[in-house]
């Protein structure tokens, strides 16, 4: 397991410390009830359901965007009018400077809307603030660079930490019909909490806005969880993917000739096995399905179904063949979120050239004819119509954004090809 991140395990002895103090105990409360409000007045007469659907992650997530506002936050009638200032004052000689540092950063930060225009996976991006403006930032981050992609938006904090930019720890994703309307409602609220007086500087009013970028999210993402469909694979069981670990009572290297001698058994390298047997149901279309998959660690063998049913039968199997090298009875199951695996075909083949470049053919057909095409988007007008409007070119590039990061994202997921824009950009004589 990845050891957490200095700053990480910092924040949470912050928010540790913050929840012990009444007086900001009960601030932060009020501030996670708004950072649900959006959610809570959506879901109407299903509030609850809505809530209890929130999977640990997304309320880590949404409680870490609260924890993060309340770092920001001043409040002139405490003595300490904000509390990264008190827990300073009181507990900052345990931190370190770096530590310190960043604590100060955060406070003066503000949660805004970007988009990326360059990713180098691993290394950094390149993003725009949609909503103040100014100059691209180059962000050093490995994981978000690995999963975003070119014109993805996202809701986030950058921070200038240790002579470059980072994240703060939450990252909000939109797609970008979402990230539009949200872009210009933040920007219409802004404007007018100063306008009226009612906030002193637009950096302030963007502070305030911390809440709407969470509530949007939340409600975005629990209509997306709403509308999923109930999945079940090729065994007629309901898809739930899960994990087991059991103990080792032998040496890896006894483990690892028992499961080598299972004729049932698959070895892929040294330490894992696939299980793959004809499908129960005489409908299924597949000659073989992966039943399970076996992972053999230092100190315990893990095992990988995406049914309650196959962990059984991967048990039954276990009881055969490990039944006195492992410790069965002592095996910990923690359930899994359905894309983390991928579970059917038993062994998928590498995708031919051949096929590759008949998908890109595909698409490069169906795009040519696209900017001729009268789209719902764009009123009825064809893109190349709506692309000599001055009225319409920008909702004409948010839809080729839109086509590239899902191509992108696409290309990411499966390990394919993405599609190539810039032709089409050129021919529309857009800016990409």
């Amino acid at each position: 397991m990845k050891k957490p991140s200095e700053l990480y395990t910092a924040t949470t002895r912050f928010s540790d410390w913050m929840m012990k103090q009444p007086h900001w105990r009960q601030l932060f409360e009020t501030a996670l009830h708004a950072h649900h409000s959006l959610l809570i007045e959506s879901a109407g007469d299903q509030v609850d359901t809505f809530l209890q659907g929130l999977t640990e992650p997304m309320q880590d997530m949404v409680f870490g965007a609260a924890v993060e506002e309340m770092m920001t936050r001043h409040f002139d009638d405490l003595e300490y009018t904000n509390p990264v200032d008190e827990f300073d004052k009181r507990r900052g000689w345990r931190e370190t400077a770096p530590v310190r540092r960043y604590f100060s950063a955060l406070r003066d930060s503000a949660m805004s809307l970007y988009e990326v225009e360059k990713c180098q996976p691993g290394q950094y991006l390149v993003v725009r603030d949609l909503i103040r403006g100014g100059a691209p930032i180059t962000v050093h981050e490995r994981s978000a660079s690995q999963q975003l992609v070119q014109f993805s938006r996202f809701a986030g904090r950058v921070l200038f930490h240790l002579d470059r930019h980072v994240f703060s720890g939450i990252l909000f994703p939109y797609d970008i019909e979402t990230a539009e309307s949200l872009r210009l409602s933040i920007s219409a609220l802004c404007q007018s909490l100063v306008e009226t007086g009612q906030i002193k500087t637009p950096h302030i009013a963007l502070q305030r806005c911390a809440s709407l970028f969470t509530g949007t999210w939340l409600v975005t993402v629990t209509k997306n969880i709403a509308q999923s469909p109930t999945l079940y694979n090729h065994d007629g069981d309901l898809m739930q993917v899960n994990q087991s670990r059991f103990p080792l009572k032998v040496s890896t290297e006894e483990i690892a000739d028992a499961l080598n001698q299972c004729p049932d058994l698959t070895p892929h390298g040294k330490s894992e096995w696939a299980w793959s047997t004809a499908p129960l149901q005489q409908t299924s279309q597949l000659e073989t399905v992966l039943v399970a998959r076996f992972k053999l660690s230092n100190s315990h063998l893990l095992m990988e179904t995406n049914s309650l049913a196959r962990r059984e039968r991967g048990k039954a199997l276990l009881q055969q063949i490990l039944a006195t090298q492992v410790n069965l009875s002592a095996g910990l199951s923690e359930m899994l979120p359905t894309p983390q695996l991928n579970f059917g075909r038993a062994s998928q083949e590498p995708v031919s050239d051949d096929t590759i470049d008949a998908i890109l053919q595909f698409k490069d057909r169906h795009y040519r004819a696209w900017p001729d095409q009268a789209l719902p988007a764009l009123d009825g007008l064809s893109a190349r119509e709506a692309a000599k409007r001055a009225d319409y070119r920008e909702r004409v590039i948010l839809l080729l954004k839109e086509m590239t990061s899902m191509e992108l994202t696409q290309a990411k997921g499966d390990g394919g090809q993405p599609y190539d824009f810039t032709w089409l950009w050129q021919e529309l004589k857009l800016p990409q």
